[in-house]
């Protein structure tokens, strides 16, 4: 009679053999797991670094002294917005005008280049939109003008003097009416249509005659330092992109340092307004959180707190804050100093990633 015992214990190995095979894929399986979410942690850390840094650095942040009031009150003759000399006897008096920015209406548009500061956001549907601040310019051909947004509301009653504008959100008005802004709406005559150009992106307001209406303000604190005193540890950056949404929306900036100021394209081509190419000297990235509220795609943006802002100017790079400080946005280094810019004019660019921001790796 055959002994088939061995054959049990070689079955018997056998399973034996795929319980501690399967043992080690498991445990296998198990390492390669944690690592990989460990990965994905680790780039989620990446990601909110900067708001990670923007908490570390916070405590720095002072609000400024009475001594330091005093010396950003701006001097007679100099632009709060620009710190350049205001040329002739032109009274200061601060006009927010809200610009469209469709492609429609950019072969029409027309002042852009001449506001002391421009705050580009989006509004909804992945477009963005101006809120361009002039101090002494009295163009009589602003626009198109469209219509306005609760934030943008808020950024310009920080400055005060008049908001322009056509129309707005339910909420932009509500707050509009509450605020310390003259308002001025369509009209016909200050605000009015231009029928060369087709509607809604033919509306245009004449500057002249929104400052005759308002009184002068020769008391403002400069918006920014404009001694030009870049940190010792700026990184050299002379190009880089802002991906706001749409291809047709993105923005570049080539700095020239032949006269220290960024040659600005929007969709790839040299952005213009009246024949005139935007070259701002300096620019600044404020991050913030938005999100949408209703099913037209309108956003909420959060203006008050802190958060990262970098900062571009003289084709250099660097890091900071920006804190609401007795409701105005203030803009800080890493140190806690207030920023120190170029004169000249400013774009503030509202994003709410670090990654919309293309730098090239040769930094």
């Amino acid at each position: 009679m055959v002994d088939f015992t061995f054959l049990r214990d070689l079955r018997g190995r056998k399973k034996l053999l795929l319980i501690l095979v399967g043992v080690i894929i498991f445990l296998v399986a198990l390492i390669l797991g944690r690592l990989f979410f460990q990965y994905l942690a680790s780039g989620s850390s990446n990601a909110n670094r900067d708001n990670v840094l923007t908490r570390s650095i916070s405590d720095l942040i002072v609000p400024p002294t009475i001594e330091n009031e005093v010396l950003a009150k701006t001097q007679s003759g100099v632009s709060p917005l620009t710190g350049l000399t205001i040329k002739g006897k032109v009274a200061v008096k601060l006009v927010g005008v809200m610009i469209e920015n469709l492609p429609a209406s950019r072969p029409q548009m027309r002042g852009l280049d001449e506001a002391g500061i421009v705050i580009e956001a989006l509004a909804e549907g992945g477009i963005t939109r101006f809120l361009a601040i002039f101090d002494t310019s009295e163009a009589k051909k602003v626009g198109p003008v469209r219509s306005t947004r609760p934030y943008f509301v808020e950024w310009a009653a920080e400055l005060g003097g008049a908001l322009v504008h056509a129309g707005g959100s339910a909420e932009a008005l509500t707050k509009l009416a509450a605020s310390n802004l003259a308002n001025f709406d369509e009209d016909g005559e200050m605000v009015y249509r231009d029928f060369q150009f087709l509607a809604p992106h033919n509306l245009f307001v004449n500057l002249a005659d929104i400052r005759a209406n308002l009184p002068e303000n020769d008391s403002l604190e400069s918006q920014f330092d404009f001694s030009g005193k870049i940190p010792a540890g700026a990184t050299d950056v002379r190009q880089f992109s802002l991906d706001f949404s749409l291809p047709s929306y993105l923005v570049e900036y080539n700095y020239n340092a032949t006269d220290g100021k960024y040659d600005r394209k929007l969709g790839g081509i040299t952005h213009k307004a009246g024949g005139n190419p935007i070259r701002p000297s300096n620019v600044i990235v404020q991050f913030t959180e938005y999100f949408p509220i209703d099913e037209a795609g309108r956003l909420q943006l959060k203006t008050a707190g802190e958060n990262t802002a970098w900062y571009f100017s003289e084709g250099k790079f660097w890091r900071g804050v920006w804190r609401k400080i007795d409701g105005r946005t203030k803009f800080f280094d890493n140190f806690g100093r207030p920023v120190s810019l170029n004169p000249g004019q400013t774009f503030i660019e509202v994003l709410d990633a670090s990654a919309r921001v293309k730098i090239p790796k040769t930094i």
